[in-house]
């Protein structure tokens, strides 16, 4: 955040537009509260459906060993349906529960593939 807010300084930003920048900034993880801002709630949206569909799957098989809780292909795909199941409802607005219902039904072909593919998970 103290970078984010060197650079807005440096770069002369409005201090209201200042405010906003760093709202979006400090709530945009999903599951952090929601910030005072519709652009804090964009940028929210926006990263929550970057974990969801085909790139959301992409981004999880590409933490394989990089991340402590993706050590293993198994792992991710614990991980990637934890994230298909709770991210769709942490969605802020009509149009962003839209696209995420399109990456769910690509995550859930995917899931049904892998499955049938490795006797329920029980080859990975």
């Amino acid at each position: 955040m103290a970078v984010a807010t060197r650079m807005l300084r440096d770069g002369d930003f409005p201090p209201q537009a200042t405010r906003v920048v760093l709202d979006a900034i400090e709530h945009h993880p999903p599951g952090a509260s929601s910030g005072r801002s519709v652009e804090a709630a964009l940028l929210k949206d926006a990263i929550a459906l970057d974990y969801l569909g085909t790139v959301g799957l992409g981004r999880v098989f590409a933490m394989v060993g990089l991340e402590e809780d993706v050590p293993d292909l198994s792992a991710a795909v614990r991980h990637a349906m934890s994230l298909r199941r709770t991210i769709p409802d942490l969605l802020h607005f009509d149009a962003s529960r839209a696209r995420g219902r399109e990456r769910v039904f690509e995550m859930d072909r995917f899931f049904e593939s892998l499955e049938n593919a490795t006797a329920n998970l029980k080859l990975l």
